[in-house]
């Protein structure tokens, strides 16, 4: 039985607020998903951070001399060990910001050989060489996801 103008006229407010109502709740449901997420990512990052021992860290130039340091040998060995423990960890980086604001890699989690290894003082580029506000309020924040070549 076709619809009438009539049954149309009054079934199709129910059918708009039936899809408001369901956007409104899935629209809720990501946010509180992607507010679990960034709250773990966050737990997580600062529980890495606390393993890192920030005067190795204050003492790396960002520069290829980094190489053959101690300081630089036992950042990498962290990151290298810390990635191993979370599975679903791709990569682990630390990050610096030199004088003219260019973001540069300190220490990576990758060997020297593969294809993804950032050497002390590769600028990073992209939109994570503005990767959040922490380089000037020094608070931990989560942003992203972010586009890069890894």
């Amino acid at each position: 039985m076709p619809f009438s103008k009539s049954r149309l006229r009054h079934t199709l407010p129910v059918f708009l607020f039936l899809i408001i109502v369901g956007g409104f709740f899935t629209g809720s449901l990501l946010f509180k998903a992607d507010r679990a997420l960034r709250a773990n990512l966050l737990q997580q990052t600062q529980a890495i951070a606390k393993t890192i021992n920030l005067d190795d860290v204050r003492s790396l130039t960002g520069t290829a001399a980094d190489l053959d340091t101690i300081p630089y040998q036992k950042l990498k060995e962290s990151l290298v060990s810390l990635r191993a423990e979370i599975p679903q960890c791709r990569f682990l980086y630390l990050l610096g910001r030199k004088a003219n604001k260019q973001v540069v890699f300190l220490v990576d989690s990758e060997p020297p050989n593969s294809k993804d290894y950032s050497p002390p003082g590769e600028v990073c580029e992209g939109e994570t060489a503005h990767p959040s506000p922490v380089f000037t309020t020094k608070l931990a924040s989560v942003n992203g996801p972010y586009s890069d070549k890894w």
